[in-house]
C-alpha cells in the first residue's frame, strides 16, 4: 500500500504530459522531419530556358506550383513528359539545341516542339507532335504569348489548332490575347462577339467605363499581355 501513491502521482504527470502533446499539435502526432537524401535535397542547376540538370544525370524543367496551403508557390522540376507518364526529358531533348520561343510556352531543340501548359500543381511538359500531330515544326513561328502559326493553321497556345481561322489574314492585337482575320475576331483562342472585344480592349486598354472601345485596337502601337488562361 505504501507503493501506491508514488505509482498514481507517476501516472498522473505522464497523463498530463501526453495531453499537453496532444494539445500543442492539435491531437496528432508531429510530424516526423524529412529524410535525407529525400527529392526536397535534390540541388538542381540550371542550364538554359527553364532546364535544369541535377548530379544523377537527370534533366528537369523547372515549373512553379501552387503550396499545399494554397498560399505560396514552391519550385518543381518536371523529369518526364505528359504529367510523369511520358519519357524522360534527358532521353529526349537535345540540350545543346534547345531554346524558348520568346517568352512563350512554346519550345523547341533540332528535332522537336514542346509545349508547356501551366496549371496549380505545375502543368506539364509534352511535345507539341502529341498534341497537335498534323503541326510542321520546320515552318512554326510564335505570333506572341498567345498564338503561334505553321504553314497552315493557326495555334492557341492552350488550346491547339484554331480551325476557324485564317492563317492568311490571321494578326494578333500586340501582345494581348485578342487577334483577328479577314472574318472575325478572335479572344482567347476562339470567336468571339463584338461585346466581348470591346470589353476586352477596354480593359486592356485601361480605358473608362464610359469611354467607348475603338475598332483600331486603341489605337495603340502595342497592348501588352494579360495572360489569364
Amino acid at each position: 500500500m505504501k507503493n501506491k501513491a508514488p505509482l498514481f502521482v507517476l501516472a498522473g504527470l505522464i497523463a498530463l504530459l501526453i495531453g499537453g502533446a496532444l494539445r500543442f499539435t492539435g491531437g496528432q502526432s508531429p510530424p516526423p522531419s524529412p529524410a535525407l537524401g529525400s527529392a526536397h535535397q535534390i540541388q538542381w542547376f540550371p542550364l538554359k530556358s527553364n532546364l535544369y540538370a541535377n548530379r544523377e544525370g537527370e534533366l528537369g524543367f523547372k515549373v512553379l506550383a501552387a503550396t499545399a496551403d494554397q498560399k505560396g508557390l514552391t519550385e518543381r522540376y518536371l523529369t518526364h513528359f505528359d504529367f510523369g507518364g511520358g519519357a524522360r526529358l534527358v532521353d529526349v531533348i537535345d540540350v545543346s539545341t534547345f531554346e524558348q520561343f520568346g517568352t512563350s510556352d512554346f519550345y523547341r531543340d533540332k528535332a522537336h516542339l514542346y509545349q508547356y501548359y501551366g496549371m496549380a500543381d505545375g502543368g506539364r511538359l509534352s511535345l507539341y507532335a502529341d498534341v497537335e500531330p498534323s503541326v510542321d515544326r520546320e515552318s512554326f513561328v510564335v505570333l506572341n504569348d498567345f498564338y503561334a502559326k505553321d504553314k497552315g493553321r493557326i495555334y492557341y497556345h492552350r488550346g491547339g489548332w484554331i480551325r476557324d481561322a485564317d492563317p492568311g489574314s490571321f494578326t494578333t492585337v500586340g501582345q494581348s490575347a485578342l487577334a483577328k482575320d479577314r472574318h472575325r475576331y478572335f479572344l482567347f483562342g476562339e470567336a468571339a462577339l463584338p461585346e466581348a472585344v470591346f470589353g476586352h480592349l477596354q480593359e486592356i486598354c485601361d480605358l473608362a467605363d464610359n469611354e467607348p472601345a475603338v475598332a483600331a485596337e486603341c489605337r495603340l502601337p502595342k497592348i501588352q499581355p494579360k495572360k489569364t488562361r
